[in-house]
């Protein structure tokens, strides 16, 4: 099973090369910023800032979870799995560190996750949320994609760190949830 998985990440690897264009290059070298941990840490604290300054805690607690979650697994991970990252040849820019899962990929769905819930929670109209899915979803595949184009990830990379960021953030929204039930029965 890992071999025919490794086989695919290849495969994707090497067609993406091939296809290789400096007009979509350079674009998507300001796309995978979105997940990084700079870009997502000031997002983040911003939002924290500003759910914190309304008295929303409980929502502070779950989108800290979520992301600081998010960065430490992820890094935890990357030095258990110890997967190395595609040759240089592949590389338009030279990343260092282990490959798997992708910390951008995972950091970009978790604060994506956290935020099209706390719009579906917090806005009653449904064109606002229905945006906000789609800007969701928007940035989750385009940071993924970015990984792979730039040839700094595998398939598998990505889609394993979508997969952590998506539980990271389901866990700091289980954890809102039940502090605001705590809360409420006080």
């Amino acid at each position: 099973m890992l071999e025919q998985i490794a086989l695919f990440d290849r495969s994707i690897l090497d067609m993406l090369y091939a296809q290789r264009d400096v007009a979509i290059l350079l674009p998507l070298l300001d796309v995978t910023q979105l997940g990084s941990v700079i870009a997502v840490f000031l997002v983040g604290g911003a939002l924290a800032l500003i759910l914190a300054l309304h008295q929303r805690i409980a929502e502070v607690i779950g989108l800290t979870i979520a992301l600081v979650g998010t960065a430490v697994s992820s890094s935890f991970l990357k030095d258990i799995f110890a997967r190395p990252r595609p040759d240089l040849a592949y590389q338009a820019y030279t990343e260092t560190g282990y490959s798997m899962p992708s910390q951008h990929a995972a950091l970009a769905t978790a604060l994506s996750v956290y935020v099209v819930y706390l719009v579906y929670r917090l806005s009653p109209s449904r064109a606002v949320r229905t945006i906000a899915f789609g800007l969701g979803l928007i940035i989750i595949a385009g940071v993924g994609f970015s990984r792979l184009y730039l040839g700094v990830h595998y398939v598998s990379d990505v889609v394993a760190g979508a997969i952590l960021g998506a539980l990271l953030a389901g866990i700091g929204i289980m954890i809102e949830r039940s502090l605001e039930r705590f809360n409420l029965k006080q």
